[in-house]
C-alpha cells in the first residue's frame, strides 16, 4: 500500500527558530490496523498506552490468581485443622492426646504402662491396643510412629536397648490385628524424653510407657 507522506512543520512560539519535525502518512494504523492518518509521535503514544494496559490486566490478573490462591490454601489449612481436631477427639478414648503442630501425639493409658525390664503385653493392654487399631484404621491416610520410652533406672545403652523393644512389640500386635494406616514405624528413645519425675516411683512407672505420634 502506497502512504502518502506529509511533514508537518510546528514551530513553538517560545523556541522561535526552533521547530519539531514530525512524520506523518495515511496508512495501518499501529494499534488496531485501520487506514488513517498517522503521525509518528501518535503512533508510539498510543503503542505506549495499549502496551500500560496490558500490563496493567496482567498485573490484576496476577493478583486475582494470588488472592484465588491464598483462599485455597486457607480453606486446606483449616479443612486439616478441623479433621486434626475431630481424629484427637476420637484418639482420647486410648490415651492423654496432645496436638503439637501438625501432629497428635497420643500417651497410652496407664494399662499398657510396662513393668520394671518387662517388655510383656497385659490383657489390658492388648484391649488398649485393639481399641487403637479399630480407630486408626479409620483415618488410613496417616502416618504412625510408635514410640518406647523407659525411666532412668539402668544404663543409657540398656534403656534404649529396652524402649526399641517395648516399641516393637506394640507394632507387632497392632499389625497382626490388621492395622492398616499409610505408613507405621516404630523407635526406641530409652530415658531421654520423660514426662515425670524419675525420682518417685509414680514418675518412674510414668515414663516407662508406649507414645503415638500421628501425622
Amino acid at each position: 500500500m502506497k502512504r502518502l507522506i506529509v511533514v508537518s512543520v510546528l514551530f513553538s512560539l517560545s523556541l522561535g527558530a526552533n521547530a519539531y519535525v514530525q512524520t506523518c502518512y495515511y496508512g495501518k494504523d499501529c494499534v488496531n490496523g485501520q487506514v488513517v492518518k498517522t503521525c509518528d509521535s501518535k503512533c508510539q503514544a498510543k503503542k505506549a498506552a495499549k502496551e500500560a494496559l496490558e500490563r496493567s490486566r496482567q498485573k490484576r490478573l496476577a493478583a486475582q490468581q494470588a488472592a484465588a490462591l491464598q483462599a485455597q490454601r486457607e480453606a486446606e489449612a483449616a479443612a486439616r485443622r478441623a479433621q486434626q481436631e475431630k481424629d484427637a477427639a476420637a484418639l482420647a478414648a486410648i490415651g492423654k492426646v496432645e496436638q503439637i503442630e501438625d501432629e497428635i501425639s497420643v500417651i497410652l493409658n496407664n494399662d499398657i504402662l510396662f513393668q520394671y525390664g518387662k517388655t510383656d503385653l497385659s490383657k489390658e493392654s492388648k484391649q488398649t491396643l485393639d481399641k487403637a487399631v479399630e480407630l486408626l484404621n479409620q483415618i488410613p491416610n496417616r502416618t504412625l510412629v510408635i514410640q518406647g520410652h523407659t525411666d532412668s533406672v539402668g544404663s543409657d545403652e540398656y534403656n534404649m536397648e529396652l524402649s526399641e523393644q517395648r516399641a516393637k512389640r506394640v507394632y507387632d500386635y497392632m499389625m497382626g490385628q490388621g492395622l492398616q494406616i499409610k505408613e507405621v514405624s516404630y523407635k526406641g528413645f530409652g530415658e531421654a524424653k520423660p514426662v515425670a519425675d524419675n525420682n518417685t516411683k509414680e514418675g518412674r512407672q510414668a515414663n516407662r510407657r508406649v507414645e503415638f505420634r500421628i501425622k
